[in-house]
């Protein structure tokens, strides 16, 4: 079996080393030594259509697997449809967020074949030796198809408990150096220190039922041993000079003990890096001795799923977030140095004007350099649908519908789009235009380039609302 894993040329800020497909990659190569497998990650690669489908026609794969995110919808279905044009016999499949949450809407385009949701190590693997084998698909976990005209979507997938059993991610089978070639690199971190930096994912699943949220992990916590994540750390500094990690789990500071234990281990083994949690971590949920560890293991940046400030939207939201401890927490952070960074939501169902200044004045009023405004953004099947006023239903969009990136929100509060706009300006307003935000990030940022792109960028969205 020829396998290519595909993920497309898309937006900026996804030109990170692809997490999803390295990490499928190495999977079916553990379990199938059989098996041809290629990777083409085009968000770094950039090639024009005609390069790729002629590369994909000289590959002739039986199977193509396309990673996409909800903000992609758009151009995968394009892709797919392409892709199903120069190659009607290969078996097309979509995974990714965008798959997991929306798994009908992909399969309305006539390119997608299949499309496997969550975790996909198992579901993938299974599909393709079923496929193999001419075997009916249907008893395959964790999937959704078409046959005939009907949509046939099969049981859940269990979750991968053991989470140490997984291989390394397959970065050979990318173009590692090109994600380091940038002047200030490709990543996740807004304040990237180093150029040869990598994301890392130490566990999956996040516990918390914030209503807001698509999963594709799952609720349920999983984590990697603290003696496999140490090990891929070496294994990235030694086989490929990593000098910057940035972990994304959904709640890396769930486990405290563990994640206490996995900064000394880096402090035992002298593993030589630095750390930036750019996916945001509980910020009620850490002490003094945490943050003692970060700051010697080399923790440079922190950032802080906050959502609102306001404790009723919390509690309707289901974050429920500890507002006072946070605010302790985010202070004691603030002490020891570290640049600090907080992600807002405004436009959630049921939000008032009042509600949106709670937030903003929260934000204004902690010790951060770094404060992302964004707009709600809908999912299907996500539980705070329930919420949106029914006279809202009507004007209803998907994120997916919209295809812009943080932008203008699909509204689905009783503020106008208009005012919403409005609002996001006079927050970035009111907490860059600050004599200490503007000292403490030339202190903190190292990297003077990236200094002035995101000055650049806070100037545009206070003026446009736009980032």
């Amino acid at each position: 079996m020829r396998i290519l894993l595909l993920r497309e040329h898309s937006i900026e800020a996804l030109k990170s080393v692809p997490l999803g497909i390295t990490a499928l990659s190495a999977f079916i190569k553990q379990k199938r030594k059989d098996y041809n497998v290629k990777v083409i990650d085009n968000h770094i690669e950039q090639y024009s259509n005609n390069i790729l489908m002629r590369m994909i026609n000289e590959y002739k794969p039986d199977v193509v697997g396309i990673t996409s995110m909800s903000i992609e919808a758009q151009s995968t279905h394009k892709l797919a449809e392409r892709i199903k044009d120069n190659l009607p016999s290969c078996f097309l499949v979509i995974g990714g967020a965008y798959a997991s949450s929306s798994p009908d809407w992909c399969l309305q385009s006539p390119g997608i074949d299949c499309v496997v949701k969550g975790e996909g190590e198992v579901s993938f693997l299974e599909l393709i030796e079923h496929l193999e084998k001419n075997e009916d698909i249907s008893s395959v976990k964790g999937i959704s198809y078409k046959k005939d005209e009907a949509i046939i979507t099969t049981p859940s997938r269990e979750f991968i408990c053991n989470l140490d059993e997984l291989p390394f991610p397959d970065l050979d089978s990318i173009n590692i150096e090109k994600y380091f070639q940038a002047i200030y690199g490709f990543s996740q971190n807004v304040v990237q220190k180093f150029k040869r930096a990598i994301p890392v994912f130490t566990t999956r699943g996040c516990p918390y039922r914030c209503t807001f949220c698509h999963e594709v992990f799952g609720k349920i916590y999983r984590k990697h041993s603290p003696e496999y994540v140490i090990n891929y750390l070496k294994f990235l500094v030694t086989k490929y000079g990593v000098q910057e990690i940035q972990i994304v789990d959904d709640c890396f500071n769930f486990d405290m003990d563990r994640a206490k234990q996995i900064c000394r281990l880096i402090i035992k083994h002298k593993v030589k890096i630095v750390v930036s949690f750019p996916n945001g971590i509980r910020a009620d949920y850490i002490d003094e001795e945490m943050l003692d560890l970060f700051k010697e293991i080399g923790v440079f940046r922190i950032a802080f799923g906050i959502e609102s400030g306001n404790k009723a939207v919390q509690k309707r939201i289901k974050k429920e977030l500890d507002l006072a401890k946070a605010e302790e927490n985010i202070k004691k952070a603030a002490i020891r140095g570290f640049h600090l960074s907080a992600y807002f939501i405004i436009g959630l169902p049921g939000e008032t004007e009042e509600n949106i200044w709670d937030t903003i004045n929260y934000a204004c009023r902690l010790p951060i350099h770094v404060a992302s405004f964004f707009y709600f953004c809908l999912y299907p099947r996500i539980a705070i649908e329930k919420q949106i006023p029914s006279e809202l239903n009507s004007e209803k969009k998907y994120y997916f519908q919209v295809g812009e990136f943080n932008n203008y929100p699909v509204n689905t509060c009783s503020i106008s789009v208009q005012r919403l706009v409005w609002l996001k300006k006079a927050a970035m307003m009111k907490f860059y235009f600050n004599w200490f935000r503007v000292t403490s990030n030339i202190r903190l940022v190292s990297n003077k380039y990236v200094l002035f792109k995101n000055l650049l960028t806070v100037i545009k969205c206070c003026f446009t609302g736009r980032y």
